[in-house]
């Protein structure tokens, strides 16, 4: 379905486990928890931020982040932190 809007200044709405927050005139930030997978060996150079829409070519890319260096977790929990200022913007 379609994601619940924020309609007023200053608002947020969750929807599911993502926060939309309305921020000023015209701008909408996305922004969730730092995702973080407990007990796991990861590397990786990226993240990417998708909608799952059940088929991979056609959930589209919302965002993605470079780390710039690999980052790893060996039999550890691997966190993504987020910006403090959100995964993404948008602009109307």
């Amino acid at each position: 379905g379609q994601p619940t809007w924020p309609t007023v200044a200053n608002q947020t709405v969750t929807d599911g486990t993502v926060t939309w927050a309305e921020v000023g005139s015209g701008v909408t930030v996305l922004d969730s928890a730092d995702p973080a997978w407990a007990a796991s060996t990861i590397t990786a150079r990226y993240a990417v931020y998708y909608k799952d829409t059940g088929v991979g070519t056609t959930s589209p890319l919302l965002s993605l982040v470079d780390f710039e260096t690999d980052q790893s977790s060996v039999n550890g929990t691997f966190t993504v932190v987020q910006s403090a200022n959100g995964i993404l913007r948008f602009f109307s």
